[in-house]
Formats: C-alpha cells, sequence, structure tokens
C-alpha cells in the first residue's frame, strides 16, 4: 500500500541528503544562488573582471560588506518562507498517512532520485490531483477495512486465489500512487475493493455449495468427502450448525448406508415389508440421512399400493358372491389407503346399493305379509320405511296407497260394528250402508273383511228393528218420550222402539219432575229387557 510521499520528502530535506525540489509551487529565482559558494563564482565571465575590482575595492568599504549581509539574509529569509509552507502541506495530512503507513501491506520505499525531472503544476492541477489523492486515501481505508474482515473470516481457505488478486491489484495502486498517478491508482483501489466485495458477498453462495456437496457426498456414502466439505465450512463459519451436524452423522454413516442398500435391494425384490423395516432400522440411527427417507416413502407408496389392490380386489370377490357386509369392509379398507380411487369407491357404492336394495326388498315383502294378513296399518308403515329410503319405488308407493285405503275402511268399519247405538241416527246409518257397499265391491277380501262385512250387514238389519219396550208408571204421572210422543197417566205401557237412546220425563202436579233415560239394543230382539219405571214420588 502506499507510503507517505511527502513526510519522505520532508525526512530528506531534514536530513540534507538531497536537495529539496517542491513540486506544488513555482521554482523562485533567488534560490538558484548557492550558498556554498563565493558569490564571484556565479557572475558570467565577462563580468569577471569587474568583479574582481569590486572585491578588492569592497575589501576596505563598509558599504559593500554591508550589501552582502542584506543579500545572504534575504536568500536565507526566502528559504525558510519555502521551507515553511512546505511543512505546512506536508503535515496537512498527517493523521491519514498515519493511517496508510501502520496498515499498508507494501514496505517498497519509492524515493526521489537525482535525476527526477521537476514537473511545474498549475494551481488547477495542484486542487485535481489533491482531490484525487483523498479519493484514493478513502478508498485504500475501506480497501484495508475490508481486508481485515475476510482475514478474520480465513478468506485464505475458500479463496486464497481471488484474494490474492485482489491483494496485487491493491499493490499496483500503491505504486501508482508512489508515483503520483492518484488518478490510475483510485480506478485500482476501486478495482480491489469490487473484488473484495464479491468475495465478501460470496462467502454465503460458497458455504451452500459446500453444504451441498458435503451432504451429496453424505447421501452416497463418501464419508472422507463429506468431512471435507463440512470441515471447510466450519473453516469459514465455525458455529455452522448444519455442518456440525453433518460431521456428528458421519460416524453412524457405514451402517446406515448399508441398511440404505438393504433396503433397496428388497424394494427390487418386491418384498415391500422387508424394505420398510431396513429403511426404518437406517432412520433410527440417522433420520436425515435422505436415501433411507425418500426410500422408505417409496416403499410404504409401493406397500400401501399392493394392500389397496388386494382389499379392492377381494371387495369385488365378496360383493359377487352376496357378502355385501364383508365387501362393504373390504372396500372401506382400500379407501382408507386411496381416498380417491375412483374404482374403490364405485365398488363401495355398488355394495352400499345392494344392501339398501336388500333392505328394500325385505320391507316389501314385510308390508305384502302383512297386506295378506290385512294388518293394514303395519303394511301402511313398511311402505312409508321403503319410499323413506327410496322414494322412486313404485311398489311401495302403488302399496302405500292401497293399505291407506283399506286402513281406512278397516277402521270405519269397526267403528260402526263397535257403536251400533250411533245408527240410530239417519245420517250415520247411510254412512254406514255406503261403507258396506265400498266392503262388498273389494275383489278378493280377506277373511277379516268378510267378517266385517257380514256383521256390518245384521247390525244394519238389527238398527231397523224395534224393539219392545215396557213403561211402568203410577197412573198419576204424565210421561213424554222424546222424539216418540206424550201419554196420559197409565200404569204400564208397552212400546215398539228402534234401537237408541232415549229419554222419558214424568210430570205431576205437586210433585217433583223426573228424568230418565235408556238405551235400546238391537241385541234386544226376542230377550225380555226390564221395564222402564217412570214416576214422580218426591212432592214439593
Amino acid at each position: 500500500m502506499p507510503d507517505n510521499i511527502d513526510d519522505n520528502v520532508n525526512n530528506n530535506s531534514r536530513n540534507g541528503d538531497e536537495t529539496i525540489v517542491p513540486e506544488k509551487f513555482q521554482p523562485i529565482t533567488a534560490a538558484d544562488i548557492p550558498l556554498s559558494k563565493p558569490l564571484t563564482q556565479t557572475l558570467n565571465p565577462g563580468d569577471q573582471q569587474s568583479a574582481d575590482d569590486s572585491s578588492a575595492t569592497a575589501n576596505h568599504s563598509p558599504r559593500t560588506d554591508a550589501s552582502r549581509r542584506w543579500i545572504y539574509s534575504t536568500i536565507l529569509t526566502v528559504l525558510a518562507c519555502v521551507l515553511a509552507l512546505f511543512l505546512a502541506i506536508a503535515f496537512q495530512d498527517e493523521a491519514t498517512q498515519e493511517l496508510i503507513e501502520n496498515q499498508s501491506p507494501s514496505t517498497t520505499e519509492h524515493r526521489p532520485t537525482e535525476d527526477t525531472p521537476t514537473v511545474e503544476e498549475t494551481p488547477f492541477q495542484t486542487a485535481q490531483l489533491a482531490a484525487a489523492r483523498r479519493s484514493a486515501q478513502d478508498i485504500l481505508a475501506r480497501v484495508l477495512q475490508k481486508q481485515q474482515t475476510l482475514d478474520s473470516l480465513n478468506v485464505q481457505q475458500w479463496a486464497a486465489t481471488q484474494y490474492q488478486q485482489a491483494l496485487d491489484t491493491a499493490n499496483e495502486g500503491d505504486q501508482l500512487y508512489r508515483n503520483r498517478d492518484f488518478k490510475a491508482a483510485l480506478a485500482h483501489y476501486e478495482t480491489a475493493e469490487n473484488l473484495l466485495d464479491t468475495l465478501e458477498a460470496g462467502r454465503e453462495p460458497h458455504i451452500s455449495q459446500l453444504l451441498h456437496q458435503g451432504m451429496t457426498a453424505l447421501n452416497q456414502g463418501r464419508g472422507e468427502a463429506a468431512q471435507q466439505a463440512f470441515e471447510k465450512i466450519l473453516l469459514i463459519e465455525e458455529n455452522h450448525t448444519q455442518a456440525r451436524q453433518g460431521l456428528e452423522r458421519i460416524g453412524s454413516l457405514p451402517e446406515v448406508f448399508a441398511a440404505t442398500q438393504r433396503g433397496e435391494a428388497l424394494l427390487l425384490k418386491g418384498d415391500y415389508a422387508g424394505a420398510l423395516a431396513e429403511y426404518t432400522q437406517a432412520l433410527h440411527l440417522d433420520p436425515l440421512f435422505e436415501a433411507a427417507i425418500s426410500g422408505r416413502k417409496e416403499a410404504q407408496r409401493l406397500e400401501d399400493d399392493a394392500q389397496f389392490q388386494r382389499a379392492l380386489n377381494q371387495g369385488f370377490q365378496s360383493l359377487h358372491s352376496g357378502h355385501l357386509d364383508t365387501a362393504r369392509k373390504q372396500f372401506s379398507q382400500a379407501l382408507a389407503l386411496k381416498p380417491q380411487s375412483a374404482v374403490a369407491q364405485s365398488g363401495r357404492a355398488q355394495v352400499d346399493n345392494e344392501i339398501a336394495q336388500r333392505g328394500i326388498t325385505r320391507l316389501l315383502n314385510s308390508a305384502q305379509d302383512h297386506e295378506s294378513q290385512e294388518q293394514w296399518q303395519m303394511a301402511l308403515d313398511a311402505y312409508d320405511s321403503i319410499l323413506s329410503r327410496d322414494p322412486a319405488v313404485t311398489a311401495a308407493t302403488i302399496g302405500k296407497i292401497r293399505s291407506a285405503a283399506r286402513q281406512q275402511l278397516d277402521s270405519t268399519l269397526e267403528q260402526f260394528i263397535d257403536q251400533p247405538l250411533r245408527l240410530a241416527s239417519p245420517a250415520v246409518f247411510r254412512e254406514a250402508q255406503k261403507s258396506l257397499r265400498d266392503a262388498e265391491q273389494i275383489a278378493r277380501a280377506g277373511p277379516r273383511l268378510k267378517q266385517q262385512i257380514k256383521i256390518l250387514s245384521q247390525v244394519l238389519v238389527n238398527a231397523q228393528q224395534p224393539q219392545t219396550v215396557v213403561l211402568h208408571s203410577d197412573n198419576l204421572t204424565r210421561v213424554r218420550l222424546f222424539k216418540v210422543g206424550e201419554f196420559a197417566p197409565f200404569n204400564e205401557k208397552t212400546l215398539q222402539l228402534k234401537p237408541g237412546n232415549y229419554i222419558a220425563e214424568g210430570i205431576r202436579p205437586g210433585y217433583r219432575d223426573v228424568r230418565v233415560e235408556f238405551t235400546i239394543l238391537p241385541t234386544q230382539r226376542g230377550a225380555s229387557a226390564a221395564p222402564i219405571v217412570v214416576q214422580c214420588q218426591e212432592a214439593i
């Protein structure tokens, strides 16, 4: 790196080794008179004689001595001013020069020789050179900082050639700096800085590349190559987690690699379960071994495929043999392995449909059995259950209509038979007659319906047959029978009344009225019934 050029020149002037030639100022004419020679030696040959005469005269003239002292004083004053200005410029960048001198790897000194020509520079050129020099010093400071950073990262271990190239470029810039070609030096320093920046930016990619190399070697069973790659990473980054982990994994690599190879061999033979066991053993030793991870996934996939195919085949066999529950379990096992399998889904759908059809068929048979036994409500319930599962079953729809009609007729007939007194109402009697006609029109009547027709027919006949009713009184009470008529006082009276409910009322002056309700049943025909007593006995 560059030395302090101005300090070298200043040191030379102080040591008196060479004549000082300031490069940043115009030459001073008075300085051409050497102080170490007599004044007469500097005069022209043509003036030599007059000078000798003047010297002779001056030896005896006080005025001549005063002139010489004045000339020497002037020369010394001028030289002192020049030296002061030069020192002021030299120490202006003293702090920056000390940093460069202490950190620059270059120790070669460049000293001007007596043959170096003196170049006169204009103030504008001087300012440009000073600016270029300051820029070179600024970028050089950054270069040195980056150099220290890369040295701390052991750059010699992972990018020695590129690093040396950057240093050589910086050294070339040093040489140009010493020759005061600051612009060229600046360009070299910038190039060196860019090279160092590239190295620093390439550190992480280089680590990634080494890590990839190490992992590849590790998965290929090349422990030595993997170890070299991981150790290089640790030279760059001492606490790199993956590199340290990789070094630890190398210890079990032989066993892991051997188990993985056995798994691959079994996989090729079609022994997927055995391959799974070997891969599992390898991963037990090294859970991160990629070949074992991928191998186990492949073995598991092939084993699942085999189990899936077995379950699928068994499912269709069970379906064709009519073992529907078993078939459904087997198709469900296949779908657990491959939920998106259209074949397995279709197989289970066939089983479900067959099970549903069997259920519907069973319910249809049950409904028909209930119909044959004239258990119309139970048949109706069976048909409703079928239609709730599949509304499109036509037989169930028709059966429901038929069963509902028969259930309604059966219920109506039973009501008329069980409540014959309702037939006393003409409207009810007509309704019973209609229901009887409907029942008689059914082509294939069952035993229950035939019995109902027979009983209701007799009930209707009995409902129209008058029954003998005997009324008893005290011959003092007037009796009125609602819907029949009023009778004069009597002791006994016999009437012919149709079956039904009746109300008899007794009236006698001075006595409390009485009210008697009684029922005439059809079954009373041909049988004697207890007389009905209607008489007022409680005096008011």
